[in-house]
């Protein structure tokens, strides 16, 4: 997969600006997909798409592997939009998006085959891929130390400062700025 499969694009193939945003239920703000790949939570969620082409048509394919099935399998939905003045089209509606990878692919309609839109005919495509966790996930891991990890303290004496780290802006007889984090409890 080439750059023209990136999320988020200040230049294209005939496209100057491609960026997917992204917005869950209940929030104000957008959160730009600015990497091919990006995890979140499941939850609801709406995908719009911000180009620099004003009222284009687009094919829009978004597939959805489901995990929880062996072997697992895989849901696809297409559908055709248009990006209006302001080069805004609402990619996916809200939706709930459950836990496993999301795939969401917007292509340029060649016009010589508007009718029967593919990979082959397209003129540009962008694609953001999301993988979506289950609640919980990694909530742990992040902050919370297991029970039986020992702690460490250090006392937080007088040190020789390490030549090799000298502030070149000081001389050497000048003194050393106190540093406040280093005050003894």
């Amino acid at each position: 997969m080439g750059k023209q499969y990136q999320a988020s694009l200040r230049q294209g193939l005939g496209m100057e600006y491609w960026e997917f945003l992204l917005q869950q239920e209940g929030d104000r703000h957008w959160l730009p997909l600015d990497t091919a790949q990006m995890e979140i939570l499941e939850g609801r969620y709406r995908i719009m798409a911000h180009t620099s082409q004003a009222n284009t048509p687009v094919q829009v394919q978004i597939s959805q592997r489901l995990l929880d099935h062996n072997p697992p399998k895989r849901r696809s939905f297409k559908r055709q939009g248009t990006t209006n003045g302001e080069g805004l089209m609402v990619v996916m509606p809200f939706t709930r998006l459950q836990a496993g990878t999301w795939d969401i692919r917007c292509s340029g309609i060649s016009e010589d085959r508007p009718e029967a839109p593919t990979a082959d005919a397209a003129t540009w495509a962008y694609r953001v891929q999301l993988q979506v966790l289950p609640p919980g996930v990694g909530d742990d891991e992040v902050w919370t130390l297991p029970l039986d990890t020992p702690l460490v303290y250090e006392p937080m004496g007088e040190t020789a400062p390490d030549p090799a780290f000298a502030d070149p802006a000081q001389g050497e007889d000048s003194p050393a700025e106190p540093d406040p984090t280093d005050i003894p409890l």
